[in-house]
């Protein structure tokens, strides 16, 4: 499957969150899988069923300079990962390079 990298920036209020939302619920009326995620639990609240990235990927808290998750590749929470046609991440300019290696 081809992936798509995308990035949006803009200011506090120009409609970032807006995008996302507009974005989960037409992925899912197709019954297609949409995860949100955020750097925080406050971004999290504003998206519905988003949860944070370190909840989302089963990061270490705090990621430290060798970074793991602790997923297992088999685990229904992997297997949701791979079937996802969207993976959004919330306010990532918040999360770290070593977050994102994880």
């Amino acid at each position: 499957m081809k992936t798509i990298d995308i990035f949006w920036d803009g200011p506090g209020g120009s409609g970032k969150t807006f995008l996302y939302s507009t974005l989960l619920s037409f992925i899912r009326g197709k019954e297609d899988i949409a995860l949100p995620f955020a750097t925080t639990g406050i971004a999290a609240t504003l998206l519905k069923g988003g949860r944070t990235v370190h909840s989302g990927f089963k990061l270490p808290v705090p990621v430290l300079d060798t970074p793991l998750s602790s997923m297992r590749p088999t685990s229904p929470e992997a297997d949701k990962l791979r079937q996802a046609v969207l993976i959004s991440i919330d306010e990532i300019t918040m999360l770290t390079k070593d977050g994102l290696h994880c």
